[in-house]
């Protein structure tokens, strides 16, 4: 199952895996906040190998404009939420909330 919610006017794709949890692509995290993905892949990888990093950050790849792998995450509220702790300003926080709300909408449609 998936869905695209717009957040700012970005279509971003929430996708359900294994385990019934809804995850969204750090690619998309990235574009959101206006971060570079490669900053926030540097973010991911320092974050500790433990059980929480494993359940929560999930590898994965997308293809670029060129057709190539690339790696990126998929994350959980979890991971989602614990990552973009740190980012700061009106604008994040808009931003930390429709996301929010978007994990909400898909944790609804699972129930149902």
């Amino acid at each position: 199952m998936s869905a695209l919610i717009a957040i700012n006017n970005i279509n971003v794709p929430f996708d359900v895996v294994g385990d019934d949890m809804p995850t969204v692509s750090s690619v998309y995290v990235a574009e959101v906040f206006e971060k570079t993905h490669a900053d926030l892949l540097k973010s991911i990888r320092a974050l500790p190998n433990d059980d929480f990093k494993s359940s929560n950050f999930k590898e994965d790849f997308y293809l670029n404009k060129q057709n190539k792998r690339q790696p990126c995450y998929a994350l959980t509220r979890d991971g989602f939420s614990l990552l973009v702790m740190g980012f700061t300003g009106e604008k994040a926080y808009q931003w930390k909330i429709e996301f929010i709300k978007a994990f909400n909408t898909m944790e609804a449609e699972l129930k149902r």
